[in-house]
Parts: structure tokens; sequence; C-alpha cells
């Protein structure tokens, strides 16, 4: 899939900061090429979404529903994202993020790793996708 011409979408950013902090143990997330969905764990993944980043259970949306704790973000499997995808989607959704947030939590976010089903894809950094 070719990545949009124009910048993600990222809504939500707040949780991320709360999580980054250790104010938030566990946050969840809805992310695909158009844009990142960060909210609490008692929301369900298909309730939060924006224009063109939609979560609907068993494949049916075009969006990854994912989990973010102990330094991790972890998505679950999804029948139209290759592990290469994901790679590219986060390369790219990450380069966004990263502007939402102060300068000091950026190394943070950097050293998250991304795990896609039950595999390690490497860390948030873009050199390490």
């Amino acid at each position: 899939m070719a990545l949009p011409s124009s910048a993600p979408t990222i809504v939500g950013i707040d949780h991320l900061v709360r999580q980054l902090f250790g104010q938030e143990h566990q946050i969840k997330c809805v992310a695909n090429e158009r844009g990142m969905v960060f909210h609490g764990v008692n929301s369900q993944h298909a309730w939060n979404g924006v224009f063109g980043v939609c979560y609907v259970e068993g494949s049916k949306g075009n969006a990854l529903a994912g989990v973010i704790y102990n330094n991790q973000i972890e998505f679950r499997r999804h029948d139209a994202f290759t592990e290469q995808r994901v790679r590219t989607m986060m390369s790219f959704v990450a380069v966004e993020v990263k502007k939402s947030l102060d300068h000091s939590l950026v190394p943070v976010f950097d050293g998250y790793e991304l795990v896609y089903g039950a595999t390690r894809l490497g860390r948030v950094d873009d050199s390490a996708l």
C-alpha cells in the first residue's frame, strides 16, 4: 500500500504522554498509514477512530488494534497487514507522533519495541524498522 501524501492524523497524544511518564501503565491505540488514535484501556478499539482509521473486529476495518505497555507497542494480527506493512506504517506514523511529543520524551518513545502478533519487529526508532 502506498503511503498517503498528507501527514497522518494523531489523536489522544495525552494518553501516550501519561504512559511515557509512567502515569498510565497500559493504553490502547488504533493505527494505519492515515493516523494513530491513542485511548484508555476502558474504551474498546472499535469505539475509537478518525476519518480513514477504523478498527473492526475480525480484520474487517482498515486499521490495527494495539496495546502499549512495558515499553512496547503490540498490534493484533490483521489479514490486510504484512509485517513489512506494519514496519512501514509505524515508521511513517512515528514521525508525526514524535512531532507531538516534548523533545525529552522522543528517546523514550523511540526505545519502544514494535510487536506484531508474536513477532518482534524492532524498535520504534526509525533506523531500527
